[in-house]
């Protein structure tokens, strides 16, 4: 209903459509697979790629660990690829992200200067106040989801999740058991930051990898391309991506006050990859 019409807003899909020969793949649920197939989101995508439907439901399983779960759901979208997996570039979405239109647009370029990594943040929204705007802002009978990069922007910041506002350094009033984010809201309308980790948007591998050993967002780039240096589009005129997060959620893990440097560089100590330093 709303991360797929994104997609096909005309600088998404269509634009990576006209350049390259596509292929869309869903991971969901088998027995949503029956309301993915009649729904005309479906019909729209297959008009610029090829579009594959996997199911994930023994995966699932682990959800006692999100980050393993997600990981070895995100694997087996692009296994099958085999050989060809370090001559096919892989973009990645989940499915509580929302592009601005022209943000697949802009990776164009750095795929044809043969970028092996690519990675922008994304920010995490409070869902119960972004949701209604988002979803009537569809268009061609809901299939299309079109939003101009400094509209989203806007949005984005009137609705900032708490948990980006537990890791705002220049705002203390509380903070959130673990920092791996850090942000310095320069006015109302500027916020700049940094993340630890950042969100994968994109890589083509230097090497076949057949079995995932590693979590996504702490290993994968050094599995899949070792040695290689990527590149972030830190710009929100460049690339931007709407993460929603339901009001509640990690609730239980907010304080009043602001921890010491010292107590930051513990918590981020026990988690940290090279690959984020």
């Amino acid at each position: 209903s709303l991360q797929l019409p994104a997609v096909l807003a005309d600088g998404n899909l269509p634009a990576l459509a006209a350049e390259f020969d596509c292929e869309v793949v869903i991971l969901t649920d088998q027995r949503h697979v029956p309301y993915i197939k009649q729904h005309p989101v479906y019909t729209a995508l297959q008009k610029y790629a090829h579009v594959d439907i996997r199911t994930l439901d023994d995966l699932v399983a682990c959800w006692w660990h999100y980050g393993v779960s997600l990981s070895l759901i995100l694997f087996r979208g692009i296994a099958d690829l085999g050989e060809r997996m370090s001559e096919t570039f892989l973009l990645f979405l989940n499915s509580d992200w929302v592009l601005a239109n022209g943000s697949y647009r802009n990776i164009i370029e750095h795929i044809k200067n043969g970028e092996r990594l690519i990675y922008a943040p994304g920010y995490c929204t409070e869902a119960e106040g972004v949701k209604g705007w988002l979803l009537g802002s569809r268009k061609n009978n809901e299939t299309t989801l079109s939003i101009r990069h400094r509209d989203m922007a806007a949005k984005i910041l009137t609705n900032l999740h708490r948990s980006v506002e537990s890791k705002t350094i220049n705002r203390q009033t509380f903070s959130m058991h673990v920092i791996d984010q850090f942000y310095w809201r320069v006015d109302e309308t500027t916020m700049i930051g940094r993340q630890m980790p950042i969100g994968l948007v994109g890589m083509r591998p230097t090497r076949v990898v057949n079995e995932l050993r590693t979590i996504w967002d702490f290993g994968v780039p050094q599995e899949f391309c070792p040695e290689t240096k990527g590149i972030v589009m830190n710009d929100s005129d460049e690339f931007l991506m709407l993460e929603m997060r339901e009001t509640e959620t990690y609730g239980k893990h907010f304080e009043l006050g602001w921890p010491t440097p010292g107590q930051i560089a513990e918590t981020l100590s026990s988690f940290q990859t090279l690959h984020h330093r």
